[in-house]
């Protein structure tokens, strides 16, 4: 059976909405630990940046995989045949 069999379309749906979730909240509790960590340290060094490099690329990351979701739901839900198109690049990313 094909993986967007109309009888498993909500499954799909819960699949697709927990996994934006689940990518939106790791990466918010992933940048704010490095955040805090950097905000903790900077009475240490005094850096006088106020964000670290690395969480920019955390937080950029998160985006693009995150819109990348967000595009592959909104056309699975209008059944846009760029779906398919999509799924094989969100793999990728």
């Amino acid at each position: 059976t094909p993986i967007f069999n109309p009888q498993q379309k909500p499954w799909n749906i819960g699949f697709f909405t927990l996994l934006l979730i689940t990518n939106l909240g790791c990466t918010f509790l992933i940048s704010f630990k490095i955040w805090y960590t950097e905000h903790q340290a900077f009475s240490v060094y005094r850096s006088g940046r106020h964000l670290p490099p690395v969480v920019m690329i955390v937080i950029e990351s998160g985006a693009i995989y995150s819109f990348s979701l967000a595009a592959l739901f909104a056309d699975y839900l209008s059944g846009s045949p760029s779906q398919y198109f999509i799924i094989d690049a969100v793999s990728c990313i």
